[in-house]
């Protein structure tokens, strides 16, 4: 395939090449120029286009369906909803999705996957790690969209165990969970130094990185004992990063991934205006944006996060009670703001980030997109104070360089992999523009966005 007169955008070296012509053969960046000769390959004109790498979502969670909880969705009709989750993140333009607790089901369809070039490369980050009682260990969290997810561990055995089982479906990481309750409240216990031990040795054995779950100062510095690969979010919600925080985040060399877009994907129940915008329509099923703009949910939702997260000393039907006081649109738009500063921060501290929307998350919300997250991610990152280009580079060649794929993906370059979008307006201009897509390359095929979308034969992804 011949592809003619684009301009050419590579955030790895911020260069803008204009009138320039692709080729690609088998999958591959064969040929980039001026007049390359047709010979007989298929002739596209991309005269009027942009194109860049194919982008990255570096924390999603590919099997949560937003609002499956709400609707009493059995585990078949979550489980059939995977080839739309994956059809919608090529249609936003992302080509490469790294989940972020991957259950062993999931790593073993990635394998087929993957081999078909027909969906988003999928990468995961396995076992997952939480002791007994820590964060995200109950059956009751879980539900049936996680029901397989790795046990909790209590003994070095059981973590020599999850390693096993993980080093034969190839993941990218392993993850493991730092948090101590969401607030003021320590909630959840965190893994001793004995296990911390066993758990950064069989890492080191097996060559499988660790990416930790930390969300504060205190349990960023925990985080950092173990000298974690990435930290899977920036943390900082409810506290301002000081000085010596960033130094240490920066000279341990861990990439932050970012997770703004959670925030606003959780305002999009009391807001619901993108819900009409046609770039938002086009992505997100009606089914899914119809339990999203139900408000009667909403209460019940707040309620039910709360009264999970509560410590054991508060009765249920208080924290239920109280649970709007917590959590409510001023008091989100206050976590967003101190992200948004925290990032900036880190940013400035030079600490690489990596674009990573946690779409899907916990499918008791209604609101986390897939695809959706992951274009407002960037969006994000720009309100920050990142320049384009820096954005760009969050999506592309940083978390290439994270993932150890900078050598196949990433950037424009002959010898590539043919991961590609082709943008009707220039993205320089403002990350909107992502919004509005020619075409989507994945492994040398091409399609619209809206034929990406539609690929999914599962009624519920209409």
């Amino acid at each position: 395939m011949l592809i003619k007169s684009l301009t050419l955008l590579n955030p790895a070296t911020e260069e803008v090449l204009l009138n320039q012509d692709l080729q690609i053969t088998e999958g591959v960046i064969t040929g980039i120029g001026e007049g390359l000769p047709a010979k007989s390959h298929t002739v596209l004109d991309g005269k009027g286009l942009y194109v860049l790498p194919g982008l990255f979502d570096g924390h999603v969670h590919l099997p949560s369906v937003p609002g499956s909880v709400v609707r009493n969705e059995s585990s078949e009709q979550i489980a059939n909803m995977l080839a739309c989750n994956l059809g919608i993140y090529l249609a936003s333009g992302v080509t490469t999705v790294l989940d972020a607790a991957a259950p062993v089901g999931l790593l073993e369809q990635a394998k087929v996957l993957n081999r078909s070039n027909r969906s988003p490369r999928i990468l995961g980050l396995a076992p997952f790690l939480t002791p007994k009682e820590g964060y995200f260990s109950s059956t009751i969290e879980r539900g049936l969209t996680f029901e397989n997810l790795w046990d909790p561990v209590v003994s070095a055995e059981e973590v020599r165990g999850h390693f096993a089982l993980a080093k034969n479906l190839n993941p990218v990481g392993a993850k493991l969970t730092f948090e101590k309750g969401m607030g003021p409240f320590e909630v959840w216990p965190v893994f001793s130094p004995e296990a911390l031990s066993e758990i950064q040795t069989q890492s080191q054995n097996l060559g499988i990185p660790l990416y930790a779950h930390s969300m504060s100062t205190a349990e960023h510095r925990l985080a950092l004992k173990v000298k974690p690969h990435a930290l899977v979010h920036p943390g900082f919600y409810d506290e301002t990063p000081d000085s010596k925080i960033l130094k240490e985040l920066r000279d341990s060399q861990v990439f932050v991934i970012t997770t703004l877009a959670i925030y606003k994907m959780m305002l999009l129940m009391w807001e619901h205006e993108l819900m009409d915008d046609p770039w938002f329509k086009a992505l997100v099923p009606v089914r899914q944006m119809e339990t999203g703009r139900q408000v009667d949910n909403r209460d019940n939702i707040i309620g039910q996060v709360v009264a999970l997260n509560r410590p054991w000393w508060i009765p249920e039907f208080l924290a239920r009670g109280l649970a709007s006081w917590f959590m409510n649109p001023t008091s989100i738009k206050q976590n967003l703001k101190n992200s948004l500063f925290a990032l900036k921060k880190a940013h400035e501290a030079g600490i690489p980030l990596v674009a990573g929307s946690d779409a899907g998350n916990w499918p008791l919300w209604t609101t986390f997109f897939h695809g959706v997250g992951s274009i407002l991610e960037l969006e994000l990152l720009e309100e920050a104070g990142l320049t384009p280009w820096e954005t760009l580079k969050a999506a592309t060649h940083v978390p290439a360089k994270m993932l150890n794929l900078d050598d196949r993906v990433g950037s424009i370059a002959i010898g590539k992999e043919a991961d590609l979008i082709f943008l009707k307006h220039n993205p320089l201009k403002g990350m909107r523009n992502l919004r509005d897509l020619q075409w989507v390359m994945r492994a040398g095929h091409l399609k619209s966005p809206s034929d990406w979308r539609m690929d999914s034969s599962e009624p519920n992804c209409r």
